[in-house]
């Protein structure tokens, strides 16, 4: 059960079956047993393009369009686009958008090209901002990016996630701290759920991984 406004975080070896709790949620695969609820409605009963439309999703790799700065933020959509800068802003990507050159109507190479991996991400992040889903995934958003980005993506994500209901697939430990709640997956089944505290006092499977991300 994730409430309204709670961050949780989803750990565990690579494999577990981590993501395919959030492509489960997005129906990306179809629920087999059991059911997912939204403030009590099957999704499954939800048309799937109005569901989709209330998850808001940003993966390891960020897909950048050629086009503008504005419009891989807006995609073109009036609303996102009313909401764009103050998105841009909330997450930090407006710090190097305002130093371009054409600023939010600067071309976008292919695939982004001509931006670092930390400010393609940046762009990502806004562009959820942008649409103001229900609900955040995050897969593995920050697995991609340098140490010298860390920094400014943990800040992004701060904005980013401030008062969503969200879920983030980590494999760095240091970005799911302060989650409201972790919880452990192990060979697809709930091992552990705790906070970060919580989840080390116990010296189990989270405690353990922690340990060999951070030991020297």
């Amino acid at each position: 059960t994730i409430r309204r406004g709670e961050k949780i975080a989803l750990v565990g070896e690579t494999g577990g079956g981590k993501t395919t709790v959030t492509r489960l949620l997005s129906r990306l695969y179809e629920v087999e047993r059991g059911e997912i609820t939204i403030d009590g409605t099957d999704i499954r009963s939800i048309p799937l393009g109005e569901l989709r439309s209330r998850i808001g999703v940003v993966l390891q790799e960020p897909f950048l369009f050629t086009g503008t700065v504005g419009y891989n933020i807006s995609l073109g959509d009036d609303a996102a686009q009313g909401r764009m800068e103050a998105a841009a802003a909330l997450v930090g990507a407006d710090r190097f958008i305002r130093n371009l050159a054409g600023g939010f109507e600067e071309e976008v190479r292919e695939r982004g090209s001509n931006f670092s991996v930390g400010e393609r991400q940046l762009i990502s992040f806004a562009r959820a901002v942008a649409f103001d889903p229900e609900i955040l995934v995050l897969d593995e958003a920050t697995a991609s990016v340098d140490s010298a980005s860390e920094r400014l993506i943990q800040e992004g994500l701060r904005g980013l996630l401030s008062g969503r209901t969200s879920l983030v697939v980590a494999h760095r430990l240091s970005t799911v701290r302060d989650a409201d709640r972790i919880v452990v997956i192990h060979k697809g089944e709930k091992a552990e759920e705790g906070s970060h505290d919580e989840l080390i006092a116990r010296q189990g499977l989270y405690y353990r991984l922690y340990q060999l991300q951070f030991r020297d």
